[in-house]
């Protein structure tokens, strides 16, 4: 069975753009997880709203490859424990119960572990992490290259873009109900995309925005 990769495309003010919510980067980091292990087809699904098609692959293909930077970058654990004075405030206090232990064996082992033991352990737990995340930046990169990329329509995408379009309303306003109605259209991941627009600010989200052109069908797509 093929890893089914999500992105939206969502209807702006002015045209359409590519987004990959929180819950779509959980899903390219644990796609990442497997195919550092082994592998496996890969699906490349981008929802977008009714008569919007993608002219030109590459551009799909790469926001993909941007939102895989992003998602195997922020995996948690890579920091491998305390760091900065964190860290060495506790390599101090194992140097201070090894001085000033007074000769306790108790103060002494514990000094040892915190002032060597740990150091050492967390510089092979962070290899063992940053391994994983190189193996998983690998498969990702293999098959995203080669992954086979499908458009689906998305019935909540298509009310999204009536939302985002209606010139009845200033931008911010229209971006701002969008992100109101995101949840009850099956979209609750791309709530924060409009919110941020509202706000006039940058999403913490990966997004992108596309040119779009409208056929002669009626049919909005990116010009190839």
């Amino acid at each position: 069975m093929a890893i089914e990769l999500i992105v939206y495309a969502a209807p702006l003010a002015d045209g359409v753009g590519l987004a990959a919510p929180r819950p779509a980067l959980d899903a390219i980091a644990g796609a990442g997880r497997i195919l550092g292990e082994r592998q496996q087809a890969v699906q490349l699904s981008l929802l977008a709203p009714a008569g919007w098609t993608c002219g030109d692959e590459r551009d799909v293909r790469g926001f993909y490859r941007r939102a895989a930077v992003i998602a195997t970058a922020s995996e948690p654990g890579l920091e491998g424990g305390p760091s900065g004075r964190w860290h060495a405030a506790l390599v101090a206090c194992g140097w201070l119960l090894i001085l000033g232990g007074g000769g306790s064996a108790a103060a002494v082992v514990g000094g040892l572990w915190l002032a060597a033991g740990y150091p050492l352990m967390r510089r092979r737990v962070r290899a063992r992490r940053l391994d994983a995340v190189r193996r998983a930046a690998a498969g990702l990169a293999h098959a995203l290259g080669e992954a086979p990329i499908e458009a689906r329509e998305h019935a909540g995408l298509t009310r999204l873009r009536e939302i985002a379009q209606d010139t009845s309303r200033p931008p911010a306003e229209r971006y701002r109900h969008a992100s109101a109605a995101c949840g009850a259209l099956g979209l609750g991941g791309l709530s924060e995309l409009y919110e941020a627009l509202g706000r006039g600010a940058s999403p913490d989200i990966p997004w992108c925005s596309m040119a779009t052109v409208e056929g002669d069908d009626g049919s909005v797509r990116q010009p190839a």
